[in-house]
């Protein structure tokens, strides 16, 4: 009986649960790279050979690159071990593993940095049973002949549910488990056990930094060979992009960072699981599809490693900029580091705005005593101030950089001599040559999508606004709010798919969020002063905006601050006193 509520629980548990390219060369495996490789975007890896919407998944390498094993579970069948050689330049055609259970199905291997041991879960027999006991781990030695015949791992890891187990290279193990020693379902979470001479005598829960509270489903935990990074995935209702998404927590000498999401580049709407790295530790694997309990669908992906892991390395440290008195400060996403910038000159910078290798700022300062606003880029540690814009008695504003960032657009507004009120938008090189109005938009706050187009707070009737969004020539023109009210500020989600905006249609101003089509608007904030400048944080997952609300009841006490809530509005905070515009880079898309 015990055994057919393990099997059950094992199925619960799994039916739970565009890109640019280029050609390079491998040391040790070039034929390996010939063939179409990801840089940022992710690609399916091995189409038709390796993957073939049969439901793939848990990829692993041996550490020459020139074999590889995977799960493989087609329709109404069960999970299967595979294997494929490199042969002439090209992946073979997948073969059974041979060492198939004739009881039983196997699934996730894994092979040890060394590649002298190969690890996979299956529900086979114990050597000492007839029949399945539930899910156990089990291993192949290297031999000169290849592979021995599997064996079980022995206690501590007997009797307990222990799912995709990786290695690091002094033997240390870890993987998935629910099962606690008393056999009672519960625990769930990412453990390790120390190699002591060759013997594992205990298993140990990674903590919270790992563990994060609010994540669920929380598993396949893929361990770099170093253990200078864990990867592994879960599944949170408010913070994620899909059904499930890949999660990555850093080691500095033995304290593990918070984990944190790795971000639209590789997580999207379907579920994302099962990650691996390529022993060369150039390229993360991992899966990407459809699992549900009507639909298994999906294929390996593979994504250049390197660049992501330069771009998460962007995201913890300085990626969020803000003014307070007219001076630009950098701080981390949780607003716990400070760093000055500026001295300016001037007075009254603001509209901040990062440029897509985050290397630079563009912002807004004021002259002749704040009757001239202009265009400023600064470079990202305070050198390089230059001055893009000279228009005397224009307020030039709210600048954004193309998403290749060769351009700045930004708002003019102003006053003619008959007094007639002028807002505008223009456009320039990010050097602040070629300046000219793009003359069919009329209004301000312009913000770049990632296709290129052009969304802003078109005028209106009233001295009102409302948002639209237009090619970057200024046609193809689509009005994306019509509340009459005041729309203004919009800035597009990393990912292109939602616009977060400040309106005052219900009284005061207030953040909404509406998809890129304008379709579902919602509002985000219920307060009784103004909340101002949305902006996206470089995951997608949370939205930072300013308010002089304290939140604590008292409304009119003038303490300006920036706000953090998750994109959905909800578990709001300060997290940045004394300011009120801010903004933070997409870099780490």
């Amino acid at each position: 009986m015990r055994s057919i509520i393990l099997l059950t629980i094992i199925a619960v548990l799994f039916s739970s649960c565009g890109a640019s390219e280029s050609t390079v060369s491998h040391k040790s495996n070039p034929e390996l790279f010939s063939v179409q490789v990801p840089t940022d975007s992710a690609l399916v890896f091995a189409p038709g050979i390796i993957s073939t919407d049969a439901f793939e998944f848990a990829i692993t390498f041996n550490p020459e690159m020139d074999e590889l094993f995977f799960t493989r579970r087609k329709a109404d069948s069960d999970n299967e071990i595979y294997t494929s050689r490199l042969v002439n330049g090209s992946w073979s055609d997948p073969e059974i593993a041979f060492f198939k259970a004739e009881i039983g199905w196997d699934f996730e291997p894994h092979i040890n940095p060394t590649g002298d041991r190969l690890y996979f879960g299956s529900l086979r027999p114990l050597p000492d049973s007839s029949k399945s006991t539930g899910l156990h781990q089990w291993y192949c030695e290297k031999t000169e002949s290849g592979l021995s015949q599997p064996a079980p791992l022995d206690k501590p890891f007997l009797n307990r549910i222990v799912m995709y187990l990786t290695s690091a290279e002094n033997g240390n193990l870890y993987f998935t488990s629910w099962i606690n020693e008393n056999g009672e379902f519960k625990d769930e979470g990412i453990y390790h056990s120390i190699n002591e001479n060759g013997n594992y005598k205990s298993i140990h829960k990674l903590g919270p930094e790992v563990n994060l509270k609010g994540l669920k489903s929380i598993a396949h935990s893929y361990i770099a060979p170093d253990e200078s990074y864990i990867i592994f995935d879960g599944k949170s209702e408010t913070t994620g992009h899909g059904s499930c998404d890949l999660y990555i927590s850093f080691n500095n000498n033995g304290i593990w960072s918070k984990a944190q999401n790795l971000g639209p580049l590789v997580n999207t709407e379907l579920c994302e699981f099962t990650a691996s790295v390529s022993p060369d530790g150039k390229y993360l694997f991992f899966h990407r599809g459809m699992v549900s309990k009507e639909e298994e669908t999906g294929n390996i992906y593979w994504i250049d490693f390197n660049l992501l892991r330069e771009r998460i390395k962007q995201r913890t440290s300085y990626v969020g900029a803000y003014t307070i008195d007219g001076e630009i400060y950098l701080t981390n996403i949780e607003g716990k580091s400070k760093t000055q910038i500026t001295n300016p000159p001037t007075s009254g910078g603001g509209y901040l705005a990062w440029s897509p290798n985050g290397k630079h700022l563009a912002f807004y300062a004021k002259y002749d005593e704040r009757k001239t606003w202009s265009i400023h880029t600064i470079n990202s540690d305070g050198t390089n101030w230059k001055r893009l814009t000279h228009e005397k008695n224009k307020w030039d504003n709210s600048p954004t950089w193309s998403p290749d960032g060769k351009q700045i657009v930004f708002s003019r507004e102003y006053r003619d001599t008959d007094n007639n009120w002028h807002p505008e938008i223009w456009i320039m090189n990010s050097d602040g040559s070629e300046q000219s109005q793009i003359k069919s938009l009329k209004g301000g706050g312009p913000h770049f999508a990632p296709d290129g187009r052009i969304v802003f707070h078109s005028e209106s009737e009233n001295n009102k606004s409302e948002i639209s969004i237009a090619t970057i020539d200024g046609s193809k023109i689509i009005q994306l709010t019509n509340s009459g009210a005041e729309e203004q500020h919009p800035e597009v989600s990393p990912d292109g798919k939602q616009i977060a905006f400040m309106s005052d249609r219900d009284g005061n101003h207030e953040i909404y969020v509406m998809n890129i089509d304008g379709s579902n608007q919602k509002r985000l904030t219920h307060n009784a002063v103004d909340d101002w400048y949305p902006s996206w944080s470089p995951d997608g997952s949370k939205i930072i905006f300013g308010s002089n609300t304290n939140r604590n009841g008292d409304y009119n006490n003038g303490d300006w601050g920036i706000y953090i809530m998750n994109k959905d509005g909800s578990s709001v905070k300060k997290i940045i006193v004394g300011a009120a515009q801010s903004t933070w880079k997409k870099a780490a898309n």
